[in-house]
């Protein structure tokens, strides 16, 4: 799922709400690792 362009474009969003200010990177992390630990 890593290499799925939908996935890292929905990353890159988040990561980008983070670089914002607009999300908190710890939430963001978690889901991310969540996704890749899932896999």
């Amino acid at each position: 799922d890593i290499v799925n362009v939908e996935f890292t474009a929905q990353i890159e969003n988040d990561f980008d709400k983070v670089a914002e200010g607009k999300e908190e990177w710890k939430q963001v992390l978690r889901q991310f690792y969540h996704h890749l630990k899932k896999n």
